[in-house]
């Protein structure tokens, strides 16, 4: 055993460390330790490394999606790099439940087996298999597409779009009414004329004819028939007289260029209105009237209308014109019905150029106290008169509706310039109710011949005027107003004409009834005096 040593003459110290026997044998067993555990920690395997995550395909385009046919629709989408291939699904719901699946490697694909003319939606998708493993990308925006037509013949419809004539071709359309296209267009030929013969036989003094007529279209010809000899006749009654009458063309002979006409058909006219013969004028209603009046206005002849008007007791036997009135009660508040009596038949021309009003009428009263205007003048005539204003506003609002569904518009002439050196400048204008004028009064009135003709009922009368133009006949006196207007009498006053005087601006014609005198006068008064007003209208 080694001594301590001896510590220097310094300041340092020093310890003796004994070692006893056993200190190197303890040593190189924890070196051999150490040994073997690094041995054992190179001879463990190493712990594994994580993979890298693999990087999903991005979402798919669908760049087109068409129908192929009524059955197949084709879907394309835009090509991706680093895939595997593509997954197609396409549905008839948007949804895209029960969807039909399919895989492909190729960009583009088919769905065959579809229904006809029915919208399906498509997506498409893109994936990659790696290892084993497939990894998809998102689903494209859905794309609507829809199958083709396949015109089935339960849809189909063949129509005429232009009908064949006699002569000219017609045409077809056939077309699908699913999708309303046209599938095709077809002729028609032409039909060709079918003519049929029409025979007009001839009769005593007149010819006939045979017409060819086509029967589809206004193609004809015809021959004529040499006219037949009346082979004799027989005498007949008509309400207006005895006449002559062959029994085969039932035409009336000996009339004296009056009655050449046929009575036989006058009586179909009469039979034709429908109406039955009454005692009195008041007894008919004016929708009665009108159909008389019609069947007037359809003759040809003054005889063959005097005949009718006798049948239903409007004119006498020798057709002179009854004295028989219809009332019209007036809505203007007095309870008063106008008496009105007929003028004269076939006098006055329709406004529409169509033909003639059968029945005219005039008041046998005066209905209203008015001035002609409302200052003195007469300028503008009748046509601007404020008395044809009120005839046409408040008076024809006054008569009941049943007259005015009957009542007709007629062209009456007149002076429609007013004042002009004796100039008269006769115009129409369009009325339904007017007033006479001067020369529809008398038959030779100076200066006023161009506004119409003596009615019937004037001419029976022998009314005539001197070129003086004074005193007329009495029967132009009219009744009072009525009953109901206390102290309004027009007896012995005047009432006017729509004659605007040519010689002065401020007067229009009237008939002036004077009450110390017995027969009335034809002259002239003041355009804005007050003065009585006789309607007349036709039906």
């Amino acid at each position: 055993m080694m001594g301590e040593r001896k510590p220097s003459q310094g300041k340092e110290k020093y310890m003796n460390v004994s070692i006893g026997r056993t200190a190197p044998s303890r040593l190189i067993a924890a070196g051999a330790a150490a040994l073997l555990l690094a041995a054992a920690v190179a001879a463990a395997p190493a712990a594994p490394q994580a993979h890298a995550a693999v990087a999903k395909p991005g979402k798919a385009v669908v760049t087109s999606a068409k129908a192929a046919s009524s059955t197949k629709v084709t879907v394309t989408v835009k090509k991706q790099a680093k895939v595997t291939a593509y997954q197609y699904r396409i549905s008839a719901k948007s949804t895209m439940a029960k969807a039909t699946v399919k895989n492909s490697t190729k960009t583009s694909t088919s769905f065959a087996q579809l229904k006809q003319y029915t919208t399906y939606y498509v997506q498409a998708r893109a994936y990659k298999t790696v290892k084993g493993k497939k990894y998809y990308g998102a689903w494209s925006t859905k794309k609507k597409v829809r199958t083709l037509c396949a015109h089935p013949s339960s849809k189909r419809a063949t129509a005429t779009t232009q009908a064949a004539t006699c002569t000219e071709p017609g045409a077809t359309k056939t077309t699908c009414s699913q999708c309303k296209k046209t599938l095709s267009t077809g002729t028609l030929e032409p039909l060709g004329h079918d003519y049929a013969d029409v025979v007009t036989p001839a009769t005593c003094g007149e010819d006939g004819k045979t017409t060819h007529a086509c029967t589809r279209c206004d193609d004809s010809s015809s021959e004529p028939i040499p006219a037949l000899a009346h082979p004799s006749v027989q005498e007949v009654r008509v309400p207006m007289g005895t006449l002559w009458q062959c029994p085969e063309c039932l035409k009336l002979l000996d009339c004296d260029n009056v009655w050449s006409h046929n009575y036989p058909l006058i009586q179909q006219k009469i039979d034709a209105t429908g109406v039955k013969p009454k005692g009195q004028l008041d007894d008919y209603t004016w929708a009665e009237l009108k159909a008389v009046s019609k069947a007037i206005a359809a003759c040809e002849y003054e005889s063959e209308w005097l005949t009718i008007a006798y049948a239903f007791g409007l004119v006498n036997g020798d057709g002179t014109l009854t004295e028989d009135v219809k009332y019209v009660p007036l809505n203007d508040g007095r309870g008063f019905s106008a008496p009105f009596r007929i003028l004269g038949f076939n006098h006055d021309d329709l406004a529409d150029g169509s033909g003639k009003a059968g029945i005219s009428f005039e008041s046998v009263t005066l209905v209203q106290w008015l001035p002609a205007n409302a200052t003195n003048s007469n300028l503008g005539g009748w046509r601007t008169s404020s008395i044809r204003m009120w005839l046409h506003g408040t008076f024809y609002k006054q008569i009941p509706a049943e007259l005015r569904e009957q009542i007709v518009e007629v062209a009456k002439t007149s002076n429609n310039v007013g004042y002009k050196f004796g100039q008269v400048a006769p115009t129409q204008t369009k009325d339904k109710v007017w007033l006479l004028s001067s020369i529809e009064l008398l038959d030779n009135v100076y200066n006023f011949l161009s506004e119409g003709k003596q009615y019937q009922r004037y001419a029976e009368h022998d009314l005539e005027c001197d070129i003086q133009m004074s005193t007329i006949n009495p029967y132009f006196t009219k009744a009072s107003l009525g009953p109901d207007q206390p102290g309004i009498s027009f007896n012995g006053y005047f009432w006017f004409l729509r004659s605007a005087y040519s010689g002065e601006e401020g007067y229009f014609r009237c008939i002036i009834n004077p009450p110390t005198e017995s027969e009335a006068k034809f002259g002239i008064t003041n355009a804005d005096r007050d003065g009585g007003v006789a309607p007349c209208f036709c039906i």
